[in-house]
Parts: structure tokens; C-alpha cells; sequence
């Protein structure tokens, strides 16, 4: 007989990571679920992180600890920072240059986009910070969801690349402007000058610098390493964590960083020379989809829907209005104007991201604007990213770089 003091000890609930690990299985799956019923992969990954969310007491019965709420905020922030990483490093920021309509049409759809969701929150009876900071977070696309769309389909063409650049500006637009607004709750406790200018300059010009000096030392590397593509990697990955931390630590904005880091890599031709990227960029694509929904409690989706509901509308109807209205002047016929406005109507987790920091500083303020947003984030990244993979495919600029469209 054997002593069963020598056989394994079965534990009682298996911990949070081994549940995190499970949740991204479930989520490839659910991926490969969707596209073979001709649905972006990442329909399939929303679903499947949004079921695991709401069945944390189903995972308690089977013995699964729920992954504890920080570890998935910080997985779900650096797998949001890769891939905002790399979408700066494709966003054809040099088309500003040759076409300066597109900055009037950047401009033009966030305002109207601003404009209609503070309207709304204003007519259901929201104080001013509330509805102002929901206005600001949906001036944003989805960059991951765009990214994702690009990899997927091999998507090349001018509304895949307007398309990149707008959502990529919308996003910096409402990462500084939703950072201004965070100064409002430190008002009574402490100076104007204090909150109004020196706090938000701090966190604005701070990430900015973060991600030069990223930039700086990537691009320091070009010149010293030599060895293999797996050096390379090492370096690209210890550099993107070290900055994404010191930017969580010095309490900058690491969205804004990463951004900003990707385009002054690309600046410099160090991306490009990054070995292995492409993989780290749709390992945290998927991570980041399948933990969007997650973190999130739901009980109060039926009082949010309906406000929910009109946001999203009013908000798809000020991008594909000013885009349309403004795609003759910048070049592209009216029609593409119309398919380019549909691929910035999803939002996806970096939008929850800037709710999160707004909960951090206030939590009666995040979540009044956590419970209508997480309703709105799970309408855009879901049908949100069906309509924009439908209009894309109807601009024929779908491909097979990656060989799975």
C-alpha cells in the first residue's frame, strides 16, 4: 500500500492565477467560436471574459478562487499598454503632415461626439464632473479593437489607415482631457493653482517624458546590443515594464505613455527592429479582451441601460456625422467617409481604464460613471467591433497577411 502522505493534496480552491490562466483559455476558445460563425475573434473573447465576470459564484462552487480584482487591473493595464504601444508605433501620424484636414476632422468628431454625450448626461439630471468626465472617455475609439481588426483581416487601405489615426488621436484627446478633469476633486482640499494646473501639467508632460525616455533607451539599444533576436526581445520587454511601472508609481497616466512610446519608437525606426513583437502585441490583445468585463460587477446594467443605449446612438451618430461631413475636403469619397465613422464606434477596455483612474481619486464620482460606461464599453466592443469588421469588409481593404480572415 502506499502511504497517502506521500500522494498529492488536492487544494480546497485553486488560486486566483490558476483562474486567470483558465479565463484565457476560455477566451481563445471563445475566439475560434467566432470566427467560425464569422465574427471577429474578439467578439468570441468579450463574451467569454464577460461570462467569466458574472459567474464568480459558479467558480466559487467549483473550487476557483475569482481572480483578485488588482492582479486583473494590473494584467488588464499592461496588456492594454502593449497593445497601445504598438498601435502608436503603426498609426500613420505622418498623414497630419500631408493632409491637414484630418486634424479638422479629428477634431471636429470628438467635439461632436463630447458635445452629444454631455448633453445627455446633463438631461438625466448628472452633476457637471460626472457628466463631463463621461463625455471626455467617449470621445475615444477603441485602439485594441482597431488593432485586433488590422491583424486579423490583414485590413490595408485609406479607411484602415484614417481610421487608425483618428482613433488614435480621439484616444490621446481624451486621456489628456479626462486627466484636466481629475483635477476637479482636489479643488476644496487643496490650492487652485495647485489642483487646476500644476497637478494635471504634472501628469501630462510627466507621461510624456516617461515615454521619451523610454524611446531613448530603446533606440540606445539599437546601437549596443548585438546578440540574438531573443536579446533583443528581453530588452524591449524589460524597458516597456520598467516604464509602465515608474509611470504606476509616480501616478502619471501609463495609457497616455505608452501611446506617445510606440509613436517616438517609430519615430526613431526602433519598433521596426523588434524581433518577436507581433506575438507579445496578440498575446496581450487577447489577454486584454478576455479580461475587459472581468473586474466589473453588473447589478446596476438595468438602471444604466437605457442611458447606456442613448449614449451609444448619439455618440455613433457625431462620428459618422462629422466624418462623412468632412471626407470630401480631406480626400476620400463620401461613402468610405460613412465606413471610416463605423470604425470608430467601438470602445473597449482602455476606456474602463480612465474610469478606474477616476475611481482612484473619487469613488462616488467612478462609480456613477463606471456603471453607464461598462454598459457602453460591452455594447462597442461587441457590436461596436461587428459593425466596424462589416464596414471594413465592404471597403474590399480586407486581406490575408495574417491568413485568417
Amino acid at each position: 500500500m502506499i502511504d497517502p502522505s506521500l500522494l498529492p493534496q488536492i487544494p480546497d480552491a485553486w488560486s486566483g492565477a490558476f483562474t486567470l490562466a483558465l479565463l484565457v483559455v476560455s477566451a481563445v476558445a471563445g475566439g475560434e467560436v467566432g470566427a467560425r460563425l464569422g465574427l471577429p475573434r474578439l467578439v468570441g473573447q468579450s463574451v467569454a471574459g464577460l461570462l467569466f465576470g458574472l459567474g464568480n459564484q459558479g467558480l466559487v462552487r467549483l473550487g476557483l478562487e475569482p481572480v483578485p480584482a488588482e492582479l486583473t487591473r494590473i494584467t488588464l493595464a499592461l496588456a492594454t499598454g502593449m497593445a497601445l504601444f504598438e498601435f502608436g508605433r503603426i498609426a500613420p501620424w505622418g498623414w497630419l503632415r500631408r493632409n491637414s484636414a484630418l486634424l479638422g476632422t479629428s477634431m471636429l468628431e470628438a467635439a461632436l461626439s463630447f458635445l452629444a454625450v454631455l448633453g445627455l448626461c446633463r438631461a438625466a439630471g448628472w452633476d457637471w464632473l460626472p457628466a463631463l468626465l463621461t463625455a471626455s472617455v467617449c470621445m475615444a475609439s477603441a485602439p485594441t479593437v482597431a488593432l485586433a481588426l488590422r491583424r486579423e483581416f490583414g485590413l490595408q487601405g485609406q479607411v484602415t489607415e484614417r481610421a487608425l489615426l483618428l482613433s488614435a488621436l480621439n484616444f490621446a484627446y481624451a486621456a489628456v482631457l479626462s486627466t484636466l478633469l481629475l483635477a476637479w476633486v482636489h479643488v476644496d482640499a487643496r490650492g487652485v493653482i495647485d489642483a487646476w494646473v500644476l497637478h494635471p501639467l504634472y501628469l501630462i508632460l510627466g507621461s510624456l517624458l516617461a515615454a521619451w525616455v523610454g524611446a531613448w533607451v530603446l533606440r540606445l539599444g539599437t546601437r549596443f546590443v548585438r546578440g540574438a533576436d531573443a536579446d533583443w526581445t528581453a530588452l524591449t520587454l524589460a524597458v516597456f515594464c520598467l516604464i509602465f511601472v515608474a509611470t504606476l508609481a509616480l501616478g502619471l497616466s501609463p495609457l497616455l505613455t505608452m501611446l506617445a512610446l510606440g509613436g517616438l519608437a517609430a519615430r526613431h525606426g526602433v519598433a521596426a527592429r523588434i524581433p518577436g513583437l507581433d506575438t507579445l502585441v496578440g498575446v496581450a490583445l487577447v489577454v486584454g479582451f478576455s479580461l475587459s468585463f472581468a473586474p466589473h460587477a453588473f447589478s446596476d446594467w438595468p438602471l444604466a441601460l437605457g442611458l447606456a443605449a442613448l449614449i451609444t446612438i448619439a455618440r455613433l451618430g457625431a462620428k459618422l456625422a462629422a466624418v462623412t461631413a468632412l471626407a470630401v475636403p480631406s480626400g476620400l469619397a463620401w461613402r468610405k467617409g460613412i465606413g471610416v465613422g463605423l470604425v470608430l464606434a467601438p470602445m473597449s477596455a482602455p476606456a474602463l481604464l480612465l474610469v478606474h483612474e477616476v475611481a482612484a481619486i473619487d469613488v462616488r464620482v467612478g462609480a456613477q460613471v463606471g456603471s453607464v460606461l461598462i454598459v457602453v464599453v460591452l455594447l462597442m466592443q461587441t457590436f461596436g467591433a461587428m459593425l466596424a469588421a462589416y464596414s471594413l469588409r465592404r471597403s474590399g481593404e480586407c486581406g490575408l497577411v495574417h491568413g485568417r480572415a
